[in-house]
């Protein structure tokens, strides 16, 4: 008999880089800090996806000599439903301001996460979108 867990959602988490280009994370573009909070394991590790993201969407526009506007990527983590606990999907979705062209937005993200070194140790699906902005 295989036990279920009740399923449960972590964030969203906010990851961008400040007018220095230093990191700063949070819950909301309006309140972000150059420390991430640090209550709970589960937000730690989203906060690292997060931060390894931004920082390789960089590294790649850089490489492919591709001029981007200030973004930030938001990170969800959904629990699994069967023991051990873990995270069995992640959702990162980019800010739409990146860039004019959508397709070029997408592609880097897609890029980035082939080199990011967290979220390629992680198990699980990851969903790449761009933000539906509001």
């Amino acid at each position: 008999m295989t036990i279920k867990v009740k399923p449960a959602s972590y964030g969203p988490l906010l990851v961008s880089t400040n007018d220095s280009g230093a990191l700063v994370y949070g819950f909301e573009l309006e309140t972000l800090s150059p420390t991430p909070s640090l209550e709970s394991p589960a937000e730690t590790l989203l906060y690292s996806i997060g931060s390894c993201m931004v920082l390789s969407l960089q590294m790649v526009a850089k490489r492919k000599k591709i001029d981007i506007e200030p973004f930030y990527v938001e990170v969800i983590g959904h629990k699994g439903t069967e023991l051990p606990a873990h995270f069995a999907r992640y959702e990162i979705a980019l800010s739409q301001g990146i860039h004019s062209d959508e397709t070029i937005a997408l592609k880097l993200l897609r890029d980035a996460k082939k080199i990011c070194t967290i979220s390629n140790s992680l198990s699980g699906s990851f969903e790449l979108t761009l933000k539906e902005e509001q």
